[in-house]
């Protein structure tokens, strides 16, 4: 292909629903997480179809030689955002989140645990910012139809000021230490022999990773993080300490925190 053709094609605007304010219009490159928050470098994108023949196949969740991916030169991202609402959570949420995420990380690597939990003291951080932008990520990783279903998570994020509980679903947090950077949009978990169904989403990046469950919630491992959604103004200020969980993201399948040892000792079975 001629170079200007090539040019041509990645110049030309990406017209599709903003999954945030919901209009059909140009859309724009989002990060996800925040390019500032540890999402700067180059990524590989496997889509949904070769992970699940992936998934299928005998090899680890790491052998990824055989499958189709599209490299992220500047970190892993989509065009999700139209330009308003792309500035506009720049501005007012990713810089909290990012504070969120610095503090966290230095203390993961301090205490150097690959198992149990960790206690993260958080100093001066805005929680109702950093939920908000949680909450965009979703967004982000979900159909355009997620956020017709569930308008409040679009007025959420949409309206600064308003705090409250987010009742059509529960967001809870894990620290990551696993390699991959795992992102599952609304996918439903079934235990047949049990009879219950799960609707979860899953974003596991570094140092967070976080699961939505759509109400009622079954999560009872993870730590939720209901507090920050209706406990705080938008611009009040918190120093609290929060016990996480320490997990792994090493496979694509979500709520899989197997180590890479668990997932060897598996396939050797």
């Amino acid at each position: 292909m001629h170079l200007t053709t090539i040019m041509r094609i990645a110049m030309t605007p990406i017209i599709r629903t903003c999954k945030l304010c919901g209009k059909n219009t140009v859309l724009t490159f989002e990060h996800v997480p925040p390019r500032s928050a540890f999402n700067k470098w180059p990524s590989r994108f496997y889509a949904g179809k070769e992970l699940m023949l992936h998934v299928a196949s005998p090899e680890l969740p790491w052998e990824l030689s055989k499958r189709k991916w599209v490299q992220q030169q500047r970190g892993y991202g989509a065009y999700t955002l139209c330009a308003d609402c792309n500035s506009y959570t720049g501005r007012k949420y990713a810089p909290a989140y990012t504070d969120f995420c610095v503090q966290a990380l230095q203390q993961i690597g301090e205490q150097g645990s690959t198992r149990g939990n960790i206690t993260i003291s958080f100093r001066n951080i805005y929680p109702l910012k950093v939920m908000k932008e949680i909450l965009c990520m979703f967004l982000s990783i979900n159909h355009a139809k997620f956020g017709d279903r569930y308008p409040d998570i679009r007025e959420f994020v949409k309206n600064y000021a308003l705090r409250r509980e987010i009742r059509c679903a529960s967001v809870f947090s894990y620290a990551n230490i696993g390699r991959l950077h795992r992102i599952v949009g609304n996918a439903g978990i079934m235990n047949v022999s049990d009879g219950w169904g799960r609707l979860v989403s899953e974003l596991g990046a570094i140092p967070f990773g976080f699961v939505m469950e759509m109400t009622p919630a079954k999560e009872r491992e993870l730590t939720p993080l209901a507090d920050f959604s209706d406990l705080y103004d938008i611009d009040e200020k918190a120093s609290v300490d929060v016990k996480f969980p320490i997990k792994q993201s090493n496979s694509f399948i979500p709520l899989d925190y197997r180590t890479r040892e668990e997932i060897l000792a598996g396939a050797k079975a």
